[in-house]
């Protein structure tokens, strides 16, 4: 199916969709003089302790994301639905083709600063989580063109893993995925240098055939960065991306200039933190 072309009988359920989409609620935070969020909802209706639990989180995020310097206001628009297909309809008329929505519960569109959330009576938790998830590659975008594949999803995948309490926002990682891990080292499986240099349509073939392995690596390579590695090595990677000083497949080359002892010892250490 073609950009803007609609197969006969869909046009009057996608004016039913875009109708029952009016905007229900939004969110405008300001981090500093320079800095803003701006959120607008759409869609099916949501409690408002989950609308609480996403204002906390995105909340979270856009601070973590602001260190890194940007200085703007970034605003998206958030649809969520219900059910998947009502959410399918919308998508397939941003993306311009058919869409199989049957392994995945978000969808970003950067071009139209949209994100789409899908099947949330299927999954409510999850799905609550995959908006935190579709919310950090908008400001990804916001401060980086062209991010390797295991940081963009590695960073959606860390705020995706984020819970709202009383005492604020915490990240865990799951015991899966470090089961994942440790398994994949025990079995000679695991290529660090590779993976990281991995292009996007490769990581995301691996994600969909080798049990979610690309989102559970990249996820644990972040983890280590923000909570274990130096900061200064993180604010390395995402400035030389910023700068387009560097590319993804020149990754290793760049921790070997910022990580101290280079990128053997990243790997060495990498490797004890998620063996732990």
């Amino acid at each position: 199916m073609g950009r803007g072309i609609l197969q006969p009988g869909r046009c009057l359920r996608l004016a039913a969709c875009l109708a029952a989409a009016a905007m229900l609620a939004g969110m405008s935070l300001r981090l500093d003089a320079q800095t803003s969020v701006r959120l607008e909802y759409y869609g099916d209706p949501l409690p408002e302790k989950d609308m609480e639990k996403i204002r906390k989180i995105i909340s979270y995020e856009a601070s973590f994301y602001s260190g890194f310097g940007i200085r703007d206001t970034v605003y998206m628009k958030l649809y969520v639905y219900e059910d998947k297909n009502d959410a399918r309809i919308l998508a397939e008329r941003l993306a311009g083709k058919s869409l199989d929505l049957r392994y995945t519960g978000g969808m970003y569109f950067p071009k139209e600063n949209t994100a789409i959330i899908a099947g949330l009576k299927e999954q409510r938790e999850r799905n609550i989580a995959v908006v935190c998830h579709e919310m950090s590659h908008h400001f990804v975008r916001k401060l980086m063109d062209d991010p390797p594949a295991w940081l963009n999803e590695g960073l959606s995948e860390y705020f995706e893993h984020c819970t709202a309490g009383r005492k604020g926002v915490s990240h865990s990682m799951t015991g899966y995925e470090l089961g994942r891990i440790r398994s994949a080292y025990m079995l000679g499986e695991v290529d660090l240098k590779s993976f990281m240099q991995t292009p996007y349509s490769a990581f995301m073939h691996r994600q969909r055939t080798d049990e979610q392995y690309s989102y559970v690596m990249a996820h644990a390579l972040v983890t280590f960065l923000i909570e274990e590695a130096p900061d200064s090595v993180l604010e390395g990677i995402v400035g030389a991306f910023r700068s387009r000083s560097s590319r993804p497949e020149d990754v290793a080359g760049l921790l070997d200039s910022i990580y101290p002892g280079g990128f053997s010892a990243f790997e060495t250490d990498f490797r004890e933190y998620v063996s732990e």
